[in-house]
């Protein structure tokens, strides 16, 4: 049904939202996650991220998809990556909007944990280059304490994200990733 909203982003993120929280409400059963999955819910999701890169609403949205399809299933994770979902998902952690780059670096985070190859994956897509722009764009002086605060929390999203890939590369004996 995504897929026959192509020129739509609004409807598009509409649609994606309320996948994400049937997902949820089944308390992120991997039936259902597989099930979405298998019927092509990876590939749309991230044909969705790459034609709609500009838009905020459809990179969170679809971001936190890529968290819902693979939060706690090993085998999604692999099928996520092999759908372009690391890929797409760095990308947008480069967004100069918070909630795009929380979605992302969580989306990252999920899809990396104990995942040599998505790991690998975010390095050669520049994961590293990305997270050190994270810090001057969302840390300033000027900041409120709210916006220090999210700060804050975004770059423990990326501290965790960072280990996840170190520890997946390792663990493959492929060499590390840490700046």
């Amino acid at each position: 049904m995504i897929r026959a909203h192509a020129g739509n982003a609004r409807k598009q993120e509409e649609l994606c939202a309320t996948l994400t929280s049937v997902m949820a409400r089944r308390k992120m059963s991997v039936d259902v996650q597989n099930e979405v999955v298998k019927e092509g819910g990876a590939e749309t999701v991230v044909a969705v991220l790459f034609a709609h890169a500009r838009d905020a609403g459809v990179q969170t949205t679809y971001c936190r998809a890529l968290v819902a399809m693979t939060l706690g299933n090993a085998d999604n994770r692999i099928a996520v990556g092999a759908a372009g979902g690391v890929e797409a998902a760095v990308v947008a952690v480069s967004a100069p909007i918070f909630e795009v780059t929380d979605a992302a670096l969580r989306a990252l985070q999920e899809l990396t944990l104990h995942n040599p190859t998505n790991a690998t994956r975010a390095k050669v897509a520049g994961i590293m280059d990305a997270v050190r722009a994270v810090e001057p764009r969302y840390l300033k002086d000027e900041n409120t304490l709210k916006e220090t605060l999210q700060a804050g929390r975004l770059l423990d999203t990326a501290g965790k994200t960072l280990h996840n890939i170190s520890m997946a590369l390792a663990a493959s004996d492929v060499e590390g990733c840490m700046p």
